[in-house]
C-alpha cells in the first residue's frame, strides 16, 4: 500500500533531539498542512483529438466552419515513467493511392516520436488502469494493429484512425470515446468492410513517422 507522507507520525521532542521520526517538527507541520494524496501506480489513458485541416496548415476559415471539420483522435498511455502514443492511419495498395483500397493501419510507440505528439487540442476521454504499466497497456494496441495487418479493413469516413483509437481505448477501459467531430469513432473495425488485397504502407513517405 502506498504511504501517505502526511500520515507520518510527529516527532517527539526530547530537548535538543527528537525521536520517532527523521523529520523535523517544521517539516512534519508542513506535511500535515499539505493535501493528503498519493501517486497511484498505473497508467493514465488519455484520448486527445485535433482539427485535421487546421493542424495541416489549411487557410484560416471562420471558426464556425473550422469547428465542422473532422478531428483525428489518438491515445496517450502514461504511467509516470514512460509515455506512449497509439494512433491509426491509412495504408494503400501499390499504385492505387486514389482508389477505394485504402485500409486502416495502427501502431504504438514513444510519444515524442509520434507525429501526433503535442497536437491535441481537446481531451475526448480519460481513464486509469491501476497496477498496469504503459508497455503492458500498449500490448492491446499492438495486438489490434497486428489484427489489421492480417485482416485489412477499408479506410474511409466511417472506418479510419478514429476507429482504431476508439477500439484501443474501449479494450483498455471499457468505455468507447468519440463524438460527432471524430468521424468513424463509433465503428468497431472488427465489423468494418474487409479488404482482401495486400496493402502497401506508404504513410511514412507521405506523412513522416507513421506513429
Amino acid at each position: 500500500m502506498a504511504r501517505i507522507l502526511s500520515d507520518v507520525p510527529p516527532p517527539r521532542s526530547t530537548g535538543a533531539l527528537t525521536t520517532g521520526s527523521p523529520l523535523s517538527l517544521e517539516t512534519w507541520a508542513a506535511l500535515q498542512a499539505a493535501p493528503r494524496k498519493t501517486v497511484p501506480q498505473g497508467t493514465m489513458v488519455t484520448v486527445r483529438s485535433y482539427n485535421i485541416p487546421r493542424k495541416n496548415g489549411a487557410p484560416r476559415m471562420p471558426r464556425i466552419v473550422e469547428d465542422a471539420y473532422p478531428e483525428h483522435m489518438y491515445v496517450e498511455l502514461d504511467d509516470g515513467h514512460e509515455q506512449l502514443i497509439a494512433r491509426g492511419g491509412p495504408k494503400t495498395s501499390a499504385g492505387a493511392a486514389l482508389s477505394d483500397e485504402w485500409t486502416v493501419s495502427g501502431g504504438v510507440g514513444p510519444a515524442r516520436d509520434s507525429r501526433d505528439y503535442g497536437k491535441g487540442e481537446r481531451v475526448v476521454q480519460r481513464g486509469f488502469l491501476p497496477d498496469v504499466g504503459a508497455q503492458r497497456a500498449a500490448e492491446v494496441a499492438r495486438r489490434l494493429a497486428a489484427d489489421l495487418a492480417r485482416d485489412p479493413r477499408r479506410y474511409g469516413a466511417n472506418a479510419n484512425s478514429n476507429s482504431y483509437a476508439a477500439d484501443v481505448t474501449e479494450a483498455l477501459t471499457g468505455q468507447r470515446p468519440g463524438d460527432g467531430r471524430t468521424w468513424g469513432s463509433g465503428q468497431r473495425l472488427k465489423s468494418a468492410h474487409r479488404v482482401r488485397s495486400e496493402p502497401l504502407d506508404i504513410s511514412p513517405a507521405m506523412r513522416g513517422s507513421p506513429y
